[in-house]
């Protein structure tokens, strides 16, 4: 089973629902107003590693949370990260199953249920409503 979008962690209640992680929900919505702000995706980078903020794979190995053991010892930021967490839908609140499974060549389905997003529902409309990631 994969780990968690960074942002979120698994609900020690029911391991099947998502809840928000407050400490790195932050680091979430500050890439989302950078971006807003026309910050480019590698200036995003540069300032998160320059700040030390851990990179998902850093920040799961630090809170003692399951990661790729083929990481290097100080994984940084990097531009694809970036882009993943501005295009993921689930930041919006909206929990995609299935996003890349397809049945057969015609059948093209995903599955939606509501989650609670990390309040940058109104950002990722904004960036995603027609503004250009840039590189």
């Amino acid at each position: 089973m994969c780990p968690p979008p960074y942002g979120y962690k698994k609900d020690p209640k029911d391991k099947h629902q998502l809840i928000v992680d407050p400490e790195a929900a932050e680091t979430v919505k500050r890439i989302y107003e950078m971006c807003l702000q026309g910050t480019a995706k590698l200036q995003i980078v540069m300032y998160l590693n320059d700040h030390g903020i851990p990179s998902p794979t850093a920040y799961r190995k630090l809170k003692g949370l399951p990661y790729s053991p083929a990481i290097s010892d100080a994984p940084m930021w990097g531009n694809k990260i970036i882009t993943d967490i501005l295009r993921n839908p689930i930041y919006t609140g909206d929990l995609v199953q299935g996003r890349r499974r397809v049945k057969s060549y015609k059948v093209h389905s995903t599955r939606h249920g509501n989650r609670a997003g990390i309040q940058a529902l109104r950002l990722c409309a904004r960036v995603w409503r027609g503004q250009t990631l840039r590189d």
